[in-house]
C-alpha cells in the first residue's frame, strides 16, 4: 500500500473541505419533524484545517423561482466573493 504524504489544499488550510449534511429519510416522520430535516437537504458545511465549520452553504429557489444561494457564517474572518462566468 501507498502512503501519500503530501499535503492538500484541505490540509495546509488554504481551501475548506466541504461535506454534505448527513440526512435521513422523511418516511413516517411527523410533520414538524419533517420540515426541520427536509430544512438539512441540500447544505454544505465547509470546514478549515482545524474541522471547525466555517460556514455552511445551500441553494434554493425563491418564490419566483430564481435560485437563491444562501451562506450561514461561523468564522468570524469570512468574505464572499461573487465570479461571473
Amino acid at each position: 500500500m501507498i502512503v501519500s504524504t503530501t499535503l492538500t489544499p484541505y490540509d495546509t488550510g488554504k481551501r475548506a473541505e466541504p461535506g454534505v449534511l448527513s440526512v435521513q429519510p422523511l418516511g413516517g416522520m411527523e410533520p414538524i419533524e419533517r420540515e426541520l430535516e427536509e430544512d438539512r437537504y441540500g447544505r454544505v458545511d465547509f470546514d478549515d484545517d482545524a474541522s471547525e465549520t466555517v460556514a455552511q452553504i445551500w441553494i434554493e429557489r425563491d418564490e419566483h423561482g430564481r435560485q437563491v444561494v444562501h451562506i450561514m457564517q461561523f468564522a468570524d474572518d469570512l468574505a464572499v466573493m461573487v465570479h461571473h462566468d
